[in-house]
């Protein structure tokens, strides 16, 4: 391609896109969102079998085991899909950084100005 002006659509539309994720995340981290600590610690409750959990029961942290419910500053994994998951990113993230010195030496006058 001489320009990228030809790839300027997908562009906006994936920046739109992750605008929209982060607002849809902020919403969920709100108070009595999904992700907020009353929450959590209602679907905690009923998965123990306490009985506590009716606040929470129409969202779609309700709908998961108590494996797979997120917590946060708990050290270690709480299942081996934690291993799998982590793996699966780390290779992602080697592989995107890794195709960057072939993406540039395959430009046509390679530099870093026009690289980056």
């Amino acid at each position: 391609l001489k320009s990228l002006a030809a790839i300027a659509p997908v562009s906006i539309v994936g920046v739109v896109g992750i605008f929209v994720t982060c607002i849809v995340m902020t919403l969920r981290a709100l108070p009595g969102g999904a992700y907020s600590s009353t929450t959590a610690a209602a679907i905690a409750a009923a998965a123990a079998g306490s009985g506590g959990g009716s606040v929470a029961t129409k969202n779609y942290l309700s709908s998961l085991s108590a494996e797979c419910i997120p917590s946060f500053g708990v050290v270690g994994m709480r299942s081996p899909r934690s291993f799998l998951i982590l793996s699966s990113m780390a290779a992602t993230a080697f592989l995107v950084h890794m195709s960057g010195p072939e993406f540039y030496n395959t430009l046509r006058r390679p530099s870093l100005a026009r690289f980056g």
